[in-house]
């Protein structure tokens, strides 16, 4: 897992809060935004343990867990109504004072037949946030879930040219999807 912050700088006692499997409910349901802002200011109610970050993944997948695989099935980037949608989640999320960063990410990313998916996520978000004036509508950051565990084995295997123990090529791949971000 790794952060990238877009303008903002993530502080020690931030609290945060990863939201998955929720992105197109979130976005056209303003009951569910109200429930989740509601927990997060004061979960089981109670509000010292508020949360002030939000790691969300708005896109929707058709997912099958056992075999990693997974199939975008709703991108809320393509779609013009669900853009503003995302912009208006984005504004009641700051209102509130939260943070907001995008949950993104899939251990074949790292793979070089599959790293300008995680590239062209990364530019996605920036040319989004860039169309609107302000911040109020933009991710904060991008929070990039690369579980490269999910590969078995293999991710513990170094490729001889590094000097710990994980797989170089793994490395390299997560490396230029951040140098192209």
């Amino acid at each position: 897992v790794f952060l990238v912050l877009l303008p903002g700088v993530l502080q020690a006692e931030e609290k945060a809060l990863w939201v998955w499997d929720l992105g197109p409910p979130l976005l056209l349901e303003q009951q569910l935004r109200d429930e989740l802002f509601q927990f997060a200011k004061a979960p089981h109610g109670d509000t010292t343990k508020a949360f002030d970050r939000l790691y969300v993944e708005v896109s929707g997948y058709y997912k099958n867990r056992e075999q990693f695989y997974r199939e975008l099935v709703f991108d809320p980037f393509a779609n013009p109504v669900a853009r503003e949608k995302l912009r208006d989640f984005l504004r009641q999320a700051h209102a509130r004072n939260f943070s907001v960063e995008l949950l993104e990410g899939h251990h074949t990313w790292v793979l070089s037949e599959n790293q300008q998916e995680g590239i062209d996520m990364c530019r996605g978000v920036l040319d989004f946030n860039a169309e609107t004036p302000g911040t109020d509508a933009d991710f904060d950051a991008i929070h990039l879930n690369i579980e490269i565990h999910a590969f078995g084995a293999s991710w513990r295997t170094n490729t001889a040219r590094g000097k710990d123990g994980y797989n170089d090529d793994y490395q390299d791949g997560f490396l230029r999807i951040l140098r192209e971000c």
